[in-house]
């Protein structure tokens, strides 16, 4: 039977300007040999009130990445909220839940900085990074 990928389920959502959250869940579904050119859906529940339409899809290979965007209203998440994935086939189905991670709009000077991004301040003062941080 398909699976999800035990550490493919990444759930993010970014604070949009009126209010809602835009929630990004990307997730790899993989297939055994038997199973390629079957038909599957699948659906992203945030919410108990945020119930989603399964969007069908047909196994192409031995994994398929998903991607999801769903629109929550502020007042309908909890501390503890979780996305849902839901894959079905026929009469099979899996789920697999991930904690939501929140992030509200952050100004250009407060974004995590990596290796090869130019620091604003420390010893690498006006120049670009290089290598691990």
């Amino acid at each position: 039977m398909a699976r999800i990928g035990d550490d493919t389920l990444i759930v993010c959502g970014e604070q949009r300007p009126d209010g809602t959250w835009l929630f990004t869940i990307r997730y790899t579904v993989y297939f055994e040999p038997g199973e390629l050119g079957t038909r599957f859906a699948d659906s992203v529940q945030i919410c108990a009130d945020n119930g989603a339409t399964p969007v069908p899809f047909i196994a192409c290979g031995r994994s398929v990445l998903r991607k999801k965007r769903i629109i929550v209203d502020d007042d309908l998440l909890t501390d503890d909220a979780c996305a849902t994935v839901c894959v079905r086939s026929g009469a099979h189905a899996l789920t697999q839940s991930a904690r939501l991670r929140r992030s509200s709009a952050q100004s250009a000077g407060t974004r995590p900085r990596g290796p090869g991004v130019v620091s604003s301040a420390g010893r690498h003062s006006g120049g670009a990074r290089s290598g691990p941080s």
